[in-house]
């Protein structure tokens, strides 16, 4: 009787630990996911920026 209920224990633990172990990864995919989007969003931000920054420079010295 003691054995089989070490041994649901054991089963409960194995089952919690993969259960945690999806968990994290769903949520670390899904952080990363974000992490891409921003540094991507940014990266996006300083072109335009750039770019602006550099047609008013034409604009201000009549560059073409």
């Amino acid at each position: 009787m003691e054995n089989r209920d070490f041994k649901k224990t054991i089963d409960l633990n194995v089952m919690i630990s993969k259960f945690l172990n999806l968990l994290n990864f769903i949520i670390l995919n899904k952080v990363n996911q974000k992490l891409k989007f921003l540094n991507f969003y940014f990266k996006k931000l300083q072109t335009e920026n750039v770019a602006d920054r550099n047609r008013n420079y034409d604009i201000m010295f009549n560059r073409k």
